[in-house]
């Protein structure tokens, strides 16, 4: 274990055994920020890892949910193309009827439906170094392929941003209007290779998730809100993009 590994788990530790602290802004999902602020971390620059070169992922204890692991928005010949995806692609809010948006995710390993008329999948194109969005219609029919990921953006996001990680298991609790976080346990983590980074998409474990929505409230009410385009992965699957280390 390198030294800064060894530096975050006494930091751990010591947070670990003040037992349940108050979120500092009192949301149920505010784990992560909650854990960055006992470590003097809070508000740090969001593209780089969350403390000492080491990403930072606060999961509920009993969860094998998904998570994130970076946002990376397409490249293309559209100038928005998040948003122009949206407007071609996705189906109104059910809001804000004038306005479409696009959330769902998709996958290297199906082709999967987002709104009513659309299926999407991923195709890794090694001849020209990119990650394809491929859309089809209803009748399994190519529309479009023209918004990419280059592997270069990628690869320089995922080895910036994950190259060691620390994954944090939380137990939450709510009481008399606030809320709490228990950080009971850590385990580090070092990035295995790009190239496995690829495969995985390839056999779905690593996807997409599009989550383009409308401001419901604030001075933007009512207008388009990108929320991020996210690579994500389950805890279960981890350890096929990760070496565990401690």
């Amino acid at each position: 274990m390198d030294s800064d590994f060894k530096t975050l788990l006494d930091k751990f530790y010591e947070i670990h055994n003040l037992g349940y602290v108050k979120s500092i802004n009192n949301y149920k999902n505010g784990a992560g920020f909650t854990l960055e602020y006992h470590l003097g971390e809070y508000g740090a620059d969001f593209p780089i890892p969350d403390y000492r070169g080491i990403e930072l992922k606060a999961i509920r204890s009993y969860s094998y949910a998904c998570f994130d692991l970076f946002n990376s928005g397409p490249d293309g010949k559209y100038v928005y193309p998040t948003q122009w995806l949206s407007s071609k692609y996705g189906y109104p809010d059910k809001d804000y009827k004038n306005i479409k948006i696009f959330k769902g995710d998709v996958k290297g390993n199906c082709l999967g439906k987002i709104g009513l008329f659309y299926k999407f999948s991923l195709y890794v194109d090694y001849s020209k170094k990119r990650i394809t969005l491929v859309v089809y219609d209803w009748n399994n029919v190519l529309v479009n392929n023209e918004i990419y990921w280059d592997f270069d953006t990628l690869k320089e996001k995922l080895e910036r941003k994950l190259s060691k990680l620390a994954l944090i298991d939380v137990d939450r609790v709510h009481s008399s209007g606030c809320y709490y976080f228990y950080y009971e346990k850590i385990r580090f983590y070092k990035l295995k290779s790009f190239d496995i980074f690829l495969r995985l998409i390839e056999e779905g474990k690593v996807y997409l998730t599009f989550k383009t929505g409308v401001y419901k409230s604030g001075g933007k009410k009512g207008k388009f809100h990108d929320h991020g385009t996210a690579f994500k992965i389950a805890k279960p699957d981890l350890e096929l993009l990760f070496d565990r280390i401690y």
